[in-house]
C-alpha cells in the first residue's frame, strides 16, 4: 500500500505546504493502524546495506525493529482511505474504531492530493 497523506518529497527533502485539513479532507474518519518495521538488503557477499540496490535484486530481512507508524483515516471528501505517518510513540489505542480524527497544525506535509 503506498503510503501517502501528510508527506511529499522533493529533492530527497520534505515540501510543506500549508492547507486547510477540513476542506481539502472532510470529515476523516479513523478505520485503523500499521506499524512498518525497518529493513536491511544482503547482498550475494553476506554484505548488509540500508537501502535496496537500483536493480532490487538484494534480500530484503525485516529488522523486527520498528520505522514507521501510520494511521489510517477514510476522507468524506476524497472518499478514499488515507494514511498519515505519525511519531512511533503516537498512542493508537485510545482511538476507536470510525472515530473522527482531526489534522491539525500550521503546516502539514502532503503528497497524492490536489493543491
Amino acid at each position: 500500500m503506498a503510503k501517502y497523506g501528510i508527506e511529499a518529497f522533493k529533492d530527497n527533502k520534505p515540501v510543506a505546504y500549508p492547507i486547510d485539513a477540513k476542506e481539502t479532507y472532510g470529515t476523516l474518519s479513523f478505520t485503523g493502524s500499521e506499524v512498518r518495521n525497518k529493513f536491511i538488503y544482503i547482498d550475494d557477499d553476506g554484505e548488509v546495506h540500508e537501502e535496496q540496490n537500483a536493480q532490487n535484486t538484494w534480500k530484503a530481512q525485516d529488522t523486527g525493529q520498528p520505522q514507521d507508524k501510520y494511521i489510517m483515516a477514510y476522507s468524506s471528501k476524497t472518499k478514499d482511505v488515507m494514511d498519515i505517518h505519525v511519531p512511533l510513540h503516537f498512542d493508537v489505542d485510545s482511538l476507536e474504531f470510525d472515530q473522527e480524527i482531526e489534522l491539525i497544525g500550521a503546516v502539514v506535509t502532503i503528497g497524492n492530493s490536489e493543491k
